[in-house]
């Protein structure tokens, strides 16, 4: 039997304050250095990466703003690592959504 080798890349969880329950309408996007956006959930998703430094950016589309919110952070992911991040959205729709490291 092989052992297969821990994976590596994210587990971003997007989260809202319960007045903004309104935005559970709109799927939430993650661009990895520049790639092409993948639709999420609000809640928690994995991402698997190659190791290395990556750019992640998240956003939404919110009434006439294509992407409400957007804001990035960088990481570096060792082999095997599973990077925890959150980001959460604003009060307000045209700052950028907060990144952490959970």
């Amino acid at each position: 039997m092989t052992e297969s080798a821990a994976p590596t890349g994210i587990n971003v969880t997007t989260k809202l304050r319960p007045l903004q329950f309104v935005f559970y309408l709109c799927r939430p996007k993650l661009v990895i250095d520049n790639g092409e956006p993948v639709v999420i959930g609000w809640g928690k998703s994995f991402v698997p990466l190659a190791p290395g430094e990556h750019t992640v950016r998240c956003y939404f589309r919110y009434l006439y703003l294509p992407r409400a919110m957007e804001s990035s952070t960088t990481v570096n992911a060792s082999p095997g690592q599973v990077i925890e991040l959150r980001w959460k959205a604003r009060w307000i729709i045209f700052l950028p959504g907060i990144w952490s490291l959970t």
